[in-house]
């Protein structure tokens, strides 16, 4: 009988548990939104030319932020085909239920063409990774000017990683008496392609570094490797053993994989990359972060693939009455180094990518309370 009441008991406080309403609901889950919200809905268009590429740190991340900020994520991978994103811009917009945003970066030239099907469809489009150069953002504008549905844009300053990599790596050679005979950094570059905002501006601002240290420094050659490791590897290889540049003792790359592509070609020709000849990378591609660890690759520059979730925060904070037109409508990330002097500290934090470790809800304007966004690399890693 004892027994029976002590059941009754827990059965009664269990539904006054109930409806006193102590149970999470998604308004206490998600304070500071309207009650009986719907997730919203965002599609992204990613370019992976190759498996474990930059575009899955990106949509990795991306997916992260959505889960704290209760945001359905949709990935489409155009596999590295320009037509096939473009073919698959133009479906999400048209389908009978599209997303609340697409997401799209400017891949080989073909976001305006991606836009212009959003804005026609009645769709809100962000641009992110890769924009317009300087003439086509004239002619186009900035988001919310030419096309309504365009909202917003945010974009990696590739002009400045590029040359910041170049004074590391030129300082970095003449600090450690890597020079030819004639005492001076004789250096090689290789390039993504000739037409992509992202190598273009990049390569900008190696040009830049290299006006600044013309004394000390002869540019050997500039290689176009299509950001790929093993044609970066060959090209590189078939050089070093022809003997075209002799004196050459560093290796500036556009991203990582071809960086990776420069030490595999450096040891095949039994020389030691880090000592022989340095090398610098873009993008914090995992193996590169360990190649940095190891000492070949003197610094990564990267973390914008970071941009991918704090769009996806801006879209949130917009979606919900936060316009961040009251700043911007077009944000601007910088790179940041990896190398050996915060390699280890930042390895022992996301050397898993566990990016579930960070609150994308401190980086909302609806949930804390910020005056301007901080978006900065650092304010994630230390």
């Amino acid at each position: 009988m004892l027994k029976k009441w002590n059941r009754l008991i827990v059965a009664i406080l269990f539904v006054s548990y109930l409806s006193t309403g102590t149970a999470e609901t998604p308004s206490t889950q998600f304070p500071g939104l309207p009650p009986n919200f719907q997730p919203i809905k965002v599609t992204v268009l990613a370019f992976k030319i190759f498996p474990g590429s930059f575009w899955d740190l990106v949509t990795q991340f991306m997916a992260a932020a959505a889960e704290d900020l209760n945001m359905n994520l949709e990935v489409l991978d155009a596999k590295g085909y320009r037509k096939q994103m473009l073919n698959q811009a133009q479906a999400v917009v048209k389908r009978k239920n599209p997303p609340d945003y697409l997401v799209i970066a400017n891949v080989k030239d073909i976001a305006e063409k991606m836009i212009q099907a959003a804005d026609q469809a009645g769709v809100k489009v962000f641009l992110m990774n890769t924009g317009f150069d300087a003439e086509e953002q004239k002619q186009l504008g900035n988001p919310r000017q030419k096309y309504r549905y365009w909202i917003g844009q945010f974009l990696p300053d590739d002009y400045l990683a590029g040359y910041q990599a170049a004074k590391m790596l030129i300082e970095q050679a003449l600090r450690s008496g890597v020079t030819a005979n004639d005492g001076k950094v004789h250096l090689m570059a290789i390039a993504g392609d000739r037409t992509t905002l992202a190598s273009t501006q990049r390569l900008a601002g190696l040009k830049q570094a290299l006006a600044e240290y013309s004394k000390v420094v002869i540019h050997e050659i500039t290689i176009y490797a299509h950001w790929e490791h093993d044609k970066a590897q060959r090209r590189i290889l078939f050089d070093l053993t022809q003997d075209h540049h002799p004196n050459l003792n560093a290796i500036w790359a556009a991203n990582d994989s071809m960086a990776l592509g420069a030490i595999d070609a450096v040891v095949a020709n039994h020389q030691i990359p880090g000592k022989d000849i340095f090398i610098t990378g873009m993008d914090w591609m995992p193996p590169a972060l360990q190649a940095v660890k190891a000492g070949t690759l003197l610094a990564t520059l990267g973390g914008h693939f970071m941009d991918g979730g704090w769009v996806m925060v801006l879209l949130h904070d917009y979606h919900y009455g936060k316009d961040f037109i009251q700043e911007t409508t077009s944000f601007k990330s910088q790179l940041f180094a990896l190398n050996a002097s915060n390699i280890d500290n930042y390895l022992n934090r996301f050397g898993q990518q566990n990016w579930q470790k960070i609150n994308f809800r401190q980086f909302s304007k609806i949930y804390s309370p910020l005056v301007k966004y901080n978006f900065s690399v650092e304010s994630v890693i230390q």
